[in-house]
């Protein structure tokens, strides 16, 4: 990712994605005030609303997606912040994801634990242990890069 997208973002206090965003890479944006870390579980949490029975490109899960596409083989990221004192955090992953048509290969259901007993509650356990890893690491990243005198 050129280092001064970011910055690009913060300059102009204004949130959009580059033009060859979809085309090159995938891109997920994102901007707070404070906890900006909290960005990678805000795109993670919609696998919420994402439905795996009909695995097909949607605006409200796009970065939930493109998070987890499993055909990823690159992430870049950079964050800046504004004079008002905004965080802009941008991801980018390449090859480009949320392709039509490659939804159900690349974005799997999590797998559902099996209750030991009649009485346990039933929870998803996801599959996709390297996208916990990413979570980690970006939030690591995020939070080093706050606390830092960089």
């Amino acid at each position: 990712m050129r280092k001064y997208v970011p910055c690009e973002l913060a300059e102009k206090d204004e949130m959009t994605h580059s033009e060859r965003a979809g085309h090159d890479y995938a891109e997920n944006l994102c901007y707070r005030s404070r906890r900006h870390e909290k960005c990678v579980q805000e795109w993670y949490d919609e696998i919420k609303i994402y439905d795996f029975n009909n695995p097909v490109f949607k605006k409200k899960t796009a970065h939930f997606t493109a998070l987890v596409w499993k055909e990823t083989k690159k992430m870049g990221y950079g964050q800046a912040k504004s004079k008002r004192g905004i965080t802009y955090v941008v991801v980018r992953y390449t090859p480009t994801g949320n392709m039509p048509g490659e939804f159900k290969e690349n974005v799997p259901k999590p797998i559902k634990k099996r209750r030991s007993s009649p009485r346990e509650v039933e929870t998803n356990n996801s599959n996709l242990p390297q996208v916990h890893a990413i979570l980690v690491l970006l939030t690591f990243f995020l939070l080093f890069k706050t606390r830092s005198k960089w």
